[in-house]
């Protein structure tokens, strides 16, 4: 069992509070409280009460070291849902949040259900959630349910303040009607978000709506367009979605550039570029530019001609121009490896591989276009099916070759964004 010294540290650390904030609470310096949390210096029996209430757990708790989750139950993942959100309910109390509702629910991960919990201020409207499944596996690994749990509570309450000010802000609709962004998810993935959530299908992805607080390189605080706020605004989907159409293209313009330029690759001036890079300017949840309004025209003519849309993240997309050798299965299973290797969970798209047809104007899945060019030939008979093969076989002659373009993808793990939600 850890000492009193490293579970004072830990728990802290977890309260997100600065060495010199701990020691003025407790009366103490700053010297002492490093050598009480390094061992150096014993806990006084008068000190135990001011750490356990300025930590937010029992003197037992702090002297012991216990999961009182797992002293008062069997450990089933029912109980311990129950167990966390009276805990967190009753922490907000303590905080000051009177009215408060959480509501249990889940979301569909890459490989497994999570069990999240949607906790809103009914004064303000604000809400954040969290991910219970998550928060079960860290109490089960450190065996400290209160701490993590009040831990939790204490960042919902703050999370829910910035959210309600936020709000305020966003009361006017003709302000922030500029603001507004296009995002893309995969819909088997996030199917209970969507059911409250508008947002316009696109195969078997979902383009929702954001609007964008506050924004630099490296972050972005955003808020998602739920029906609630819609209904808030007085406004309809409809006018919603053409309000984004038309403001995202100019306020976060889609730029296309060669991966190869992108990753400072060395490139002979005479080789021709199969593989691009789509986002917005800072590369942050851009790949809602793939829903962008001539988008996919704009693409087709920088790519001159076909190309398919490989899903690198949710930060950005990759266009590959189809030279008509590569497999809509051997393209499914290159975005899948990337994905499990080197994208996070949290910043997946898609496993699947997409096309876009330049002209007939059809995107679709990679695996439909295939079907498709099959029932074309079986349309076109014997005769001019061995012209539309030919036509195939015209454009493998044109490609760099299959193992150049997935060694070129394989790197795009490293073209990455990131975002704190509001």
């Amino acid at each position: 069992m850890a000492s009193i010294g490293i579970r004072l540290k830990e728990l802290r650390l977890a309260a997100g509070m600065k060495q010199n904030v701990a020691a003025e609470c407790m009366g103490m310096s700053r010297p002492t409280l490093s050598a009480i949390e390094s061992g150096k210096r014993e806990v006084l029996a008068g000190e135990i009460p001011g750490f356990a209430k300025l930590y937010g757990i029992s003197p037992e708790d702090l002297l012991l070291g216990e999961n009182q989750w797992k002293k008062s139950k069997a450990g089933e993942f029912e109980q311990f849902t129950e167990y966390a959100t009276d805990g967190l309910i009753g922490r907000l109390k303590q905080l000051g949040m009177e009215g408060i509702t959480l509501v249990i629910g889940s979301i569909e991960g890459p490989k497994e259900m999570y069990t999240v919990a949607s906790i809103e201020d009914r004064k303000t409207g604000a809400s954040v959630w969290i991910n219970l499944t998550e928060m079960y596996e860290l109490i089960r690994n450190e065996g400290t349910s209160d701490r993590v749990i009040n831990s939790t509570a204490d960042r919902i309450a703050i999370d829910l303040k910035k959210v309600s000010s936020d709000l305020d802000i966003l009361s006017d609709y003709g302000k922030i009607r500029t603001k507004l962004t296009m995002e893309i998810l995969e819909t088997n993935r996030y199917s209970e978000l969507l059911k409250n959530v508008p947002n316009e299908k696109m195969e078997d992805l979902s383009v929702v709506y954001r609007i964008v607080l506050s924004e630099r390189k490296e972050s972005k605080r955003t808020v998602l367009v739920t029906d609630r706020l819609l209904e808030r605004y007085g406004i309809t989907e409809d006018r919603l979605k053409a309000d984004a159409k038309e403001n995202a293209p100019g306020f976060q313009p889609a730029v296309i550039r060669p991966l190869s330029e992108m990753l400072e690759i060395p490139k002979n001036p005479e080789d021709k570029e199969v593989l691009y890079v789509a986002s917005n300017e800072n590369m942050n949840r851009g790949a809602g530019v793939l829903a962008y309004p001539g988008f996919l025209e704009e693409a087709a003519d920088r790519l001159e001609g076909d190309f398919f849309v490989l899903p690198s993240s949710i930060h950005e997309i990759l266009l590959l121009v189809d030279t008509g050798s590569l497999a809509a299965k051997e393209l499914q299973n290159l975005v899948s490896s990337v994905n499990r290797n080197e994208v996070e969970p949290e910043d997946r798209l898609s496993n699947h591989a997409y096309h876009y047809d330049s002209r007939n104007h059809i995107f679709e899945s990679a695996e439909r276009y295939e079907e498709r060019l099959k029932e074309e030939a079986i349309q076109l008979g014997d005769d001019k099916r061995e012209s539309l093969l030919s036509h195939l076989k015209d454009k493998r002659e044109e490609n760099r070759t299959r193992e150049e373009a997935g060694r070129v993808y394989g790197k795009s793990g490293i073209v990455k964004g990131g975002e704190r939600d509001a």
